[in-house]
């Protein structure tokens, strides 16, 4: 499936949202999940690392977040690039579109000496 248009959104885009949608999908902190996708059309979310969960759609001639950015500038933001890099990156094969899930680390790294525990 061609997703010509989402190449289109995201050529003049600046560096830094770039760099940030690409760190954010490097180092795990987004998440992009897939709700509906044609020839047109894609739409989805994107979970940020604090858990805040922002939906995404990207057509033919229009572009969609519900993050406060794009809500004030009107311009690509850092949610919507990281969802359509995501979204080419299935298309190329790329990546599986189920990530591995990774164990989470609960060791305790540091305990203050004066702590102590109450009876």
């Amino acid at each position: 499936m061609s997703h010509d248009f989402i190449l289109k959104h995201i050529v003049d885009v600046s560096p830094e949202r770039l760099q940030r949608a690409v760190c954010g999908l490097a180092d795990g902190t987004y998440h992009v999940y897939l709700a509906q996708q044609d020839n047109e059309h894609v739409r989805g979310s994107v979970i940020n690392g604090d858990g805040k969960e922002y939906a995404v759609s990207i057509g033919n001639g229009f572009l969609s977040c519900a993050c406060a950015d794009f809500g004030y500038r009107k311009v690509t933001c850092k949610h919507l690039l990281a969802f359509a890099l995501r979204i080419l990156q299935v298309e190329e094969g790329v990546v599986e579109e189920e990530p591995e899930e990774r164990p989470v680390n609960l060791k305790l790294g540091k305990v203050r000496k004066t702590w102590q525990t109450t009876v």
